[in-house]
């Protein structure tokens, strides 16, 4: 464990990045307490997204310095509209929250474990996630490195190549990612686990506590048993950072939660603190909201989907009160206007997929199944938090409140989402419903705990005062020192039925793609040991060749050493083509010598015929490389080999 102690640093600058500005920004608009310290990261995500967007129009490079200079310029946007607000508005801070000391303890115990959790999933900080999407993710954050420009606009160039298309990537995670590693000098390895961390352990209990709290308040028990049970459940966060690895997409849905809170106190659906209007809430969504559309398409859609509900209970809820008709009209038009903007967004952002390239896997009865235990893709059934979940959703219901009738449905609506993707056989009505997940259902599992978390707490919370009710008043007497053990064995025992019964297996499962060996998706140990010798083997200006779905692209990440396939899946040209299919057999005077020649290529890696998710894309010119003559060895470590090229020298 040692070697996390060295992390520590970046681990800190990873939350100081993805936290500070927000909260400053969010401060300054008025709010405090847990509103503030929930909408932190959500502020934060646009504010370094603008930051990557402008730098490079200003000749400024990417550099903590530079989201600095933007972070100050939107802190001061900000106290112009709170100026603005308060005297044409009234906004006001919050006063201080109820519950405070269980509501940090619960925030503490939320984080706390998350955090141990991908401590023990990545084992050592230098390790990476062996996943395919993984080749891209570290190998952009190099990109971002190299050239000191992390705009979404900037960034696919590097799987382009030079072109004068621009396409707009949201980059933000890699940008986040870079600046760690250039702030602090840590590997990108051990950076993108810092961000990580940071996000799981900051961002999204806070997130969560804000939407749970808005819906069903802040008593001390609610607070401390949602803080625990947000590191509960298998589907998030858990998955996210172990399928894929779908490492932008976990930070938007760690983010999302405060999103949705603030979303249902603009309609009023919750409590409206602080302030007594909406203008509040839709300021600050104004700055968050873009940012989910920055960081993932997809978890902008399930915003936008929640959203629409929670409009439409809004304006039921207002035709009820009978207002006047020039107030129901206004509305009308509005909730129509949105509406028709929402599905024109929704068409918009789907991606272009094959239909099969995620097909139904399952029938709709286990689909249904695994929701109501929340063991979706799989996953062991998380008995606790599951139970707990079912006892909150009858409690909630008949609470009778527009807010817990709301999460009731929320979580409905998640699940059938889920339902659909998983086992859906009509796939042109799947593709439909599902295309803004890429109809791959496990970007819809891990949106089910948003609301399956915050209900069952609710559960927990129905459960502890039945028996504190029914329980000997010489121990249930609130303030008495045997009522203070009998809480601390309830979080003792809370923590430990949910984290020693389904987590472990999500940990064991999650640790195969972090943690080398022979059988490692990606890299194994030897091929890890060749990447990190690569700076003392080439020269800096080196590029290498190598079939990317053995692993040898993450040279370009690791190393440092640039790399003529960075990804898996590249924009292709006629040297590519030749180097790809030749090189085995390079002589003087032959094609393929001038396409090496044009591109800089003049070593390669062998790393075997293992490809990322059992692929089968074929590299004929790096076959057999240990009988041809055009290479020679110059590095072996196991069945690791580096070859330079020699086939074309004396030209």
């Amino acid at each position: 464990m040692s070697e996390w102690l060295g992390a520590l640093g970046a681990i800190l600058v990873a939350g100081a990045i993805i936290v500070v500005p927000g909260y400053a920004v969010v401060r300054i608009l008025g709010f405090r307490g847990l509103h503030a310290w929930a909408f932190a990261g959500p502020v934060a995500v646009p504010v370094i997204a603008g930051a990557s967007l402008i730098a490079p129009l200003v000749g400024l490079p990417w550099s903590v310095w530079a989201l600095l200079a933007v972070a100050a310029v939107a802190c001061l946007i900000a106290l112009a509209l709170r100026l603005s607000l308060r005297k044409w508005i009234g906004l006001r801070p919050t006063t201080r929250p109820r519950a405070g000391g269980a509501l940090a303890v619960g925030l503490v115990l939320g984080g706390s474990l998350i955090a141990a959790q991908f401590v023990l999933i990545v084992g050592d900080p230098r390790n990476i996630s062996q996943t395919f999407d993984n080749i891209f993710h570290l190998n952009a954050a190099r990109y971002i490195l190299d050239t000191q420009n992390a705009s979404p606009l900037s960034v696919s160039q590097l799987t382009q190549g030079v072109s004068d298309r621009i396409t707009f990537y949201p980059a933000l995670w890699h940008g986040v990612v870079a600046l760690v590693a250039g702030s602090t000098g840590a590997s990108l390895a051990v950076a993108s686990n810092a961000v990580m961390i940071a996000a799981g352990a900051l961002v999204w209990p806070a997130s969560l506590m804000l939407l749970g709290t808005q819906i069903f308040g802040r008593t001390r028990t609610y607070v401390v048993a949602l803080g625990i049970l947000s590191a509960a459940a298998p589907a998030f966060p858990i998955l996210m950072i172990d399928y894929g690895v779908l490492f932008p997409y976990f930070l938007a849905v760690c983010t999302l939660p405060a999103i949705i809170a603030g979303t249902l106190a603009m309609f009023g659906l919750t409590e409206r603190t602080p302030g007594s209007t909406f203008v509040p809430w839709l300021v600050v969504l104004a700055a968050a909201v873009p940012g989910l559309l920055l960081v993932h398409p997809s978890a902008f859609i399930a915003w936008l989907l929640l959203a629409g509900i929670a409009a439409i209970v809004a304006f039921v809820l207002l035709a009820r009160r009978r207002p006047g008709r020039r107030r129901i009209a206004i509305a009308a038009v509005a909730l129509g206007v949105a509406g028709v903007a929402g599905f024109a967004l929704w068409r918009a952002l789907r991606p272009a997929i094959d239909l099969n390239l995620w097909p139904p896997s399952q029938t709709p009865g286990q689909a249904l199944g695994e929701v109501l235990t929340l063991s979706m893709e799989r996953a062991q059934v998380p008995v606790i938090l599951a139970a707990a979940m079912l006892l909150g959703v009858v409690v909630a219901w008949r609470r009778g409140t527009v807010g817990s009738r709301i999460a009731v449905g929320y979580l409905a609506v998640l699940m059938v989402m889920f339902i659909i993707t998983t086992s859906m056989q009509w796939l042109w009505l799947r593709r439909a419903i599902a295309a803004a997940w890429y109809d791959n259902s496990p970007r819809l599992a891990a949106l089910i705990p948003l609301m399956a978390v915050p209900i069952a707490a609710f559960g927990v919370e129905a459960a502890w005062r039945w028996f504190v009710r029914r329980g000997p008043r010489r121990v249930t007497t609130s303030g008495t020192p045997a009522y203070a053990a009998l809480v601390a064995v309830g979080c003792v025992s809370l923590v430990a039925a949910t984290q020693l019964i389904s987590i472990p297996n999500a940990i064991e499962r999650a640790r195969y793609v972090y943690i080398p060996s022979e059988s490692s998706p990606l890299l194994t140990p030897d091929e890890f040991a060749l990447l990190r010798e690569l700076p003392e083997l080439v020269p800096s200006d080196a590029v290498i060749a190598g079939n990317p779905g053995t692993g040898t692209a993450m040279a370009y990440a690791i190393a440092g050493i640039e790399v003529l396939h960075p990804s898996v899946i590249i924009a292709m040209n006629d040297d590519i083509a030749l180097i790809d299919n030749e090189t085995n057999d390079a002589s003087p005077g032959s094609p393929v010598c001038g396409a090496l020649q044009r591109t800089g290529v003049n070593y390669v890696l062998d790393f075997g015929t293992q490809q990322i998710n059992g692929e089968n894309y074929q590299y004929p010119g790096f076959e057999d490389l240990d009988s041809s003559e055009s290479v020679e060895l110059v590095k072996q470590i196991g069945e690791a080999r580096l070859y330079r090229v020699v086939g074309c020298d004396g030209e």
